[in-house]
Order: C-alpha cells, then structure tokens, then sequence
C-alpha cells in the first residue's frame, strides 16, 4: 500500500502521542517541534498534526510541501495559528472543537467553587495547622452567565443547572437555544452589558476572533 506521511509538530516523547502507534502500518510518522526537521521532512509531508497551538511550525512546513493535503490543530482555538502564511495557504485546516469541552465545564465549576467556598482560605488555614469558621456562599442561590454559549459553554450551564444556578447566556443567534433545557435567559451580543450585570459567575467560552477581541474589558467587569 502507499504510505502516508504525517508530520506532528510536537516535542517528542509526550504520552498523549502514544496513540499515534496505533495507526495503520504504512503511516510514516515524524514526531518534531525543530524547524530544521520539519523543513526536511515537508516535500513528502502529506498530513500535518500540530500540536503547539501556534504557527511556527506551520510556516515552516508550507513553502515546501507541494504534497499536504490536510493540516489538523490538536487545540479547538486557531487564532494564533492563522498568520498570513497560514491563511494563504489552500490546505484544509480543521481543529479539535468539542474535544475539551466537558473537560472545561468541570474546570467552570471548580472555579466557581474555589471562590464560593474559599478554598484558598482552607489551605492557608490547614498549612498554619488553624481552625477557623467562616462563611461560605451557594451556588444554588447564584447565576451563572455564559459569554458565548457554544460546546464550553453549554458544558458548563449543564454543570452549573446541576447545581441549581440560575444560567443566563449571550450568543450571536438566542433563538437557536430557545427551549434547550439549560438556559433560563437569553441574551443578543447587544445585551452582554445587562447579562454581566446579572451574573455572580462569569464564563467567557467566545472563540477569539476580531470581532469577539476585548470583548470583556474594564467597563464590562466593572458592570
């Protein structure tokens, strides 16, 4: 059979990577983040993994890859791999979206309880060997408002509903998360201000584009 050539733009020796193995055996594999390597092997290249989340390698490769087919972000976020080498290029390039979202959502509510309950406080205490009662807050009795209410954001109003918050969100179209069963308000971009103001617990899941770019700033907190 043909070989195919994949070329992952990572550092060696990373376990996640141990995956690759399994692939069929007339797939080249060529694990590298040096840009001398990547360079070599790109005139065969046809497949491209990369796995850093940033250009570099990517720009390495693609002046002299005549063979790539098909370039693939190991990350959901592309932003800083779209550089003008990158953009000018005809390859395909697709990312990992959904693959970390349940991972996120658990993330969500670990941050809201570190803050809720005064996690730091606890260890502080532990370390100097004290006991010390002090008040905590519920989330139950808070809000959640999610900037952006894609597969991160919705994994963290399923989490956050568990817990019986009250979950509000922004996205470009509300009416396509009419009656989806999680959210309890939504809002229109127009409307981030009256959302933000609504929210004890702010999620931010907007994929980062020119438009979404400071989007959150000084005023937006300060509401």
């Amino acid at each position: 059979m043909t070989p195919i050539h994949l070329l992952v733009i990572s550092a060696p020796d990373v376990p996640h990577l141990e995956i690759l193995d399994t692939l069929p055996p007339q797939t080249i594999v060529t694990i590298s983040a040096d840009p001398g390597v990547l360079k070599a092997k790109a005139p065969e290249t046809q497949v491209v993994l990369n796995c850093t989340g940033r250009a570099e390698g990517l720009e390495a490769i693609l002046p002299d890859a005549p063979r790539l087919q098909w370039i693939h972000s190991l990350s959901a976020g592309v932003e800083s791999q779209l550089t003008p080498v990158v953009v000018a290029s005809t390859v395909p390039l697709t990312n990992s979206r959904g693959v970390y979202k349940e991972s996120l959502g658990e993330f969500v509510i670990a941050a809201a309880l570190f803050f809720a309950k005064d996690f730091r406080r606890m260890v502080r205490n532990q370390e100097a060997g004290r006991w010390e009662q002090f008040d905590v807050e519920e989330l139950y009795r808070q809000s959640m408002g999610i900037i952006g209410y894609g597969e991160i954001g919705r994994a963290a109003a399923r989490r956050g509903k568990a817990l019986g918050m009250k979950i509000l969100a922004t996205r470009r179209n509300p009416a396509k998360s009419d009656n989806d069963g999680i959210a309890d308000k939504l809002y229109p971009p127009e409307q981030l201000g009256n959302m933000v103001a609504e929210s004890d617990v702010v999620v931010v899941a907007a994929p980062l584009t020119p438009d979404t770019r400071g989007l959150v700033d000084d005023q937006t907190i300060s509401l």
